[in-house]
């Protein structure tokens, strides 16, 4: 599924940052109203409240898997002997 860009009235860093300084209660409070929010703009169209799931895990699997600490498990299958079928 390919992704689209998304206009942001701040920049993306920007609401980055400030997310990253609220609490963690304050952070669930956040992902509940968001959910509210995608819930209500996609209600009945399980199609479009699947692509913004993707979207917004996609980006979030990207910055904790697409690093260089992990990058050593790239070549997971010659490190554990797995053949590929």
């Amino acid at each position: 599924m390919e992704q689209e860009s998304i206009e942001l009235l701040i920049p993306f860093e920007s609401l980055i940052k400030c997310i990253k300084k609220l609490s963690l209660k304050e952070k669930i409070s956040l992902l509940e109203l968001l959910n509210e929010q995608i819930s209500q703009v996609s209600e009945g169209d399980e199609k479009s409240e699947r692509h913004i799931w993707y979207a917004l895990g996609t980006k979030s699997l990207e910055r904790v898997w697409d690093n260089d600490a992990d990058a050593v498990y790239d070549n997971w299958r010659d490190m554990y002997n797995v053949s590929k079928r």
